[in-house]
């Protein structure tokens, strides 16, 4: 059986190719011309991807217009004979301008763009709609580095700057984490040049550990991206590194800013027409952001992380067609914090309070060799090695007692703690997740088709240590914890796993010319094998690009998805127990999500483009922790006295053995999900007659879960559910030297699950029932009661509403160039919730010393104080390159 599945499989992708072999077979006319040719940067010699390429007649009339793509390459076709100015332009490099004669096909030109010392650039997305019909792939934006680097309240790292994308909704300013378009934020995929980086994220929204000064550019693909791609659902990001500059020995760029240093160097090396480059960051984040949210009383317990990270690669050109390329990652955060938890039960005047402290660090190391004799073919093939390590604790002791009597039936009782007894928690988390992979891929031009065919294998080693370290008393208790406390809800109390498996993967996609410079399709089929499960799968994709007038682009796109389970993708620098809510994952079968989209783009004029996207994503078998059905002793109130506080009096409850439905530690693929949403821009091109660009988008999204639960199929909003979004970016050059920027996001209310009442914490000893209460008062303790599955994010926060505002001054010295910008981060100082802290206190109505035959009732309410997002940060920063 399982030999017919594999010829099955190989004989399905053989029709694919003989399917698409006949469209290799169409030439072009004979009284027309074609030129190809590559462009490549001036400050290192490396290929630029979506530069523009403009053709003009003797009438200085718009002949033909292209893009480059990612290697480079750009095609003009269909060229009668004449005379002819070239045209190639990209934002940061001076013009090139060109005069020449078609009266052949023009092969193999190469153009290299000069960087423009006094033009930094402008914050500029490159989506999809910038470029030429050609370019078949909807949904994907590229990003300059310039861009995340300029960004007004960006802090210059690249997650912030995706936060403003139009597909992106943000978690908090406290996190790095992205949602797109409904996914969780474990589905998205992200690539160092070919590297597969797990965890990009650094805690407490601080960025992430990709470093601006070693990007060329970034690919960002928000859904329906192509074959080459898999293992994730939502998106991809692919990180493109630059080069050092071959043409000088050595060259140096710092920036200093209010939170981060970043000091780098490049130059060239004296052999193999080589070059190098090395960056590393440093950052005091913890030291200011703390002593200033302190000072302006955010009332926030949120600590900043310490990270410094080093990236560095190598690149070498040992012949003609052939370049070497090596490239290092190097990263390490630490964290530590005391946090005033409010989810043990405690009144507000005895909060407990715990130390933590997370560790975590990023190492890789690759090499790519390229191999690229024409214009028509380039080939590469890559090996490297990726490790992601963590250390993670949490360490308090709080003293919850146990009544002095039990309600369960008569007679005297001997308690099963002592007066002095307190439950220790020293919960420690110990991972190592490597993997080391291989691949290569090939893509070669014909006249009417552009395929590439890819593949590769990892070899992934994953090791997980979990204890949450109770002492006996709170081993005892700790199942009612799991089920009234928020912060240790549903986790595994310990996890041993050492899984070793592998991976592999092949593709091939097809760029189709259908219709001469105005139909191309690109199907592809994507095969892979996941080994934790045995799992493997054939994945179609497909998209299109159709214009039926000049300056009018139909982009459209689908695929089917899958995402392999794995203790790696459940990282979360913002909650290191994320990593322990499932015992074991080898046994689930893999997430899946169909995906469609469609976009519409129209050139308004040579400095005005809109653009909308429609999406509709299903997911299946995603993966949800189990509910069980349990024998449980559940407390009754049955008010009978108000002699002390009525709802905190154990004499006021009973307990009943009751079957009830609980939320565990194991894994199963009981999810499903829906998101849509309509994606509108309209984007503003730099041009030399006004000086300023940005864009302003808006979203209308919807994103749903539904499981199983009780036997019922229960739908909510999903956590992320952001149904409206506004962003706009300006930026206007006020001359050669000011220039200003202005970031506002706008987005509706995110759901919660708010509490519906308090509950008594209790636990089960010997078969008999008691209330968890305090020592000294003999009153319950209580929890936030979240109420059932129909309870589950009903409620909404307040919209968000921030507004950063940058002002730069730019300007040259003898022997280097330098700017100074100043930011304001939050410039309205409009406070942003994040979440909520639930807290308990006594509302008794009697006077003190009231006759207890008198008491009215009394009882205990529960409040939430908000915890806030960033305050107004303004940050202050200089750039000296040389």
């Amino acid at each position: 059986m399982l030999f017919h599945m594999k010829l099955m499989r190989r004989l399905t992708l053989l029709f694919f190719v003989l399917c698409l072999l006949p469209f290799a077979l169409f030439g072009q006319s004979s009284d027309s011309y074609l030129m190809k040719g590559k462009i490549v940067s001036g400050e290192d010699n490396t290929a630029m991807a979506g530069v523009t390429v403009i053709i003009f007649d003797a009438d200085s009339s718009d002949v033909q217009t292209t893009f480059s793509d990612k290697n480079g390459g750009f095609l003009l076709a269909d060229i009668k004979p004449g005379k002819y100015t070239l045209l190639v332009r990209s934002v940061g490099f001076v013009t090139y301008r060109q005069d020449i004669l078609i009266e052949k096909n023009i092969y193999g030109k190469e153009i290299t763009l000069d960087p423009d010392v006094l033009e930094f650039g402008n914050v500029e997305v490159r989506a999809e709609f910038a470029r030429d019909s050609s370019l078949t792939q909807t949904s994907i934006q590229r990003i300059s580095a310039t861009s995340v680097q300029e960004l007004a309240g960006g802090q210059g790292d690249v997650i912030n700057m995706l936060k403003v994308t139009p597909s992106v909704t943000s978690t908090s300013d406290y996190s790095s984490q992205l949602i797109v378009r409904g996914g969780d934020a474990n589905q998205n995929l992200f690539y160092l040049d070919d590297i597969e980086i797990y965890s990009p994220y650094q805690a407490n929204g601080a960025g992430s550990i990709f470093n601006p000064s070693v990007i060329r550019n970034l690919d960002f693909y928000s859904g329906a991206f192509p074959a080459r791609y898999g293992d994730r659902l939502s998106s991809v990001l692919v990180i493109n590194s630059t080069t050092g500059n071959p043409r000088s020995p050595f060259n140096a760029d710092v920036t200093v800013d209010a939170t981060t240093a970043t000091a780098t160097l490049n130059g060239a090396l004296p052999f193999m027409d080589g070059s190098w480059i090395i960056s590393g960051r440093k950052t005091y984040f913890d030291s200011f952001a703390n002593t200033y949210s302190k000072a302006i009383v955010t009332k926030n317990d949120i600590a900043f992380p310490d990270f410094y990270d080093f990236t560095g690669k190598v690149q070498l050109r040992p012949a003609e067609s052939h370049t070497l390329s090596l490239i290092g990652l190097f990263n390490e955060e630490i964290i530590d914090w005391i946090s005033q938890e409010d989810q043990f039960g405690e009144l507000e005047t005895s909060r407990s309070k715990f130390l933590g402290d997370q560790k975590s660090a990023n190492r890789a190391f690759g090499i790519s060799w390229g191999f690229n004799p024409t214009s028509w073919f380039q080939s590469k093939v890559y090996t490297n090695w990726y490790r992601n390590i963590g250390d993670n604790g949490l360490g308090g002791v709080f003293r919850p007692g146990v009544v002095p009597r039990h309600v369960s039936g008569p007679g005297g009782w001997e308690s099963p703690v002592g007066p002095n007894d307190k439950i220790a928690i020293d919960y420690q988390q110990n991972y190592s997740f490597d993997k080391y992979s291989t691949g290569s891929r090939i893509h070669f031009d014909l006249p009417r088709n552009s395929v590439e065919v890819g593949g590769g294998i990892d070899y992934l080693k994953n090791n997980l240590d979990v204890d949450l370290g109770l002492n006996a008393y709170g081993d005892s208790v700790f199942t009612s914890f799991e089920n009234t406390a928020g912060m240790l809800e549903a986790i595994a109390d310990t996890i041993q796993s050492n899984n070793n498996n592998i991976r592999y993967s092949a593709y091939i996609q097809d760029r189709i010319e259908v219709i001469k410079s105005r139909l191309f399709v690109r199907p592809g089929l994507r095969y892979s094998y996941y080994g934790i499960n045995k799992e493997d799968f054939l994945l179609p994709r497909f998209s299109l690009s159709f214009t039926p007038s000049n300056g009018f682009t139909i982009r459209a796109g689908a695929g089917r998805y899958v995402q392999s389970p794995g203790f790696e993708k459940l990282i979360e620098p913002d909650n290191i127990f994320n990593i322990s809510k499932f015992q074991d994952v080898s046994g689930l079968e893999a997430e899946t999500s169909v995906q469609y989209v469609l976009g519409l783009s129209k050139v308004l004029s040579d400095k005005w483009k809109f653009s909308v996207e429609g999406y509709y994503k299903t997911y299946d078998k995603l993966i949800t922790n189990k509910y069980e059905l349990r024998e449980r002793l559940v407390d009754v109130f049955v008010p009978d006295t108000h002699e002390r506080i009525t709802t905190l009096d154990p004499a006021n409850y009973t307990f009943e053995l009751q079957e009830v439905y609980e939320l565990t530690d194991i894994p199963i693929n009981n999810g499903e999900g829906t998101s849509k949403g309509l994606e509108f821009m309209l984007q503003k091109f730099s041009h030399p007659d006004d000086r300023w660009s940005g864009w302003f988008s808006y979203v209308l999204a919807k994103s749903e879960r539904t499981e199983t639960i009780q036997g019922e199929r229960i739908t909510y909003p999903f956590d992320y559910d952001r149904r409206h979004t506004f962003n706009l970016i300006l930026n206007r050059g006020l001359n050669d030297k000011w220039d200003v920027g202005v970031s506002w996001r706008y987005g509706s209310g995110l759901p919660y699950t708010q509490p519906i009442a308090l509950k008594p914490m209790t636990y089960t000893f010997e078969g008999e029932g008691y209330f968890i209460a305090d020592f000294d008062t003999e009153l319950i303790q209580m929890n936030p009661d979240f109420g059932g599955v129909d309870n589950i994010n009903q409620k909404r926060y307040d919209p968000y509403n921030r507004i950063d505002l940058r002002i730069r001054y730019k300007n040259q010295a003898p022997g280097f160039n330098y700017f100074v910008y100043l930011d304001l981060i939050n410039v309205i100082n409009n406070q942003n919730v994040q979440s909520y802290k639930y807290v308990m206190y006594i509302v008794d109505p009697n006077p003190e010393g009231t006759d207890p035959r008198f008491r009215r009732p009394s009882g205990a309410e529960l409040k939430k104080e908000p915890i806030f997002m960033y305050p107004f940060i303004p940050s202050l920063g200089v750039n000296i390159s040389f």
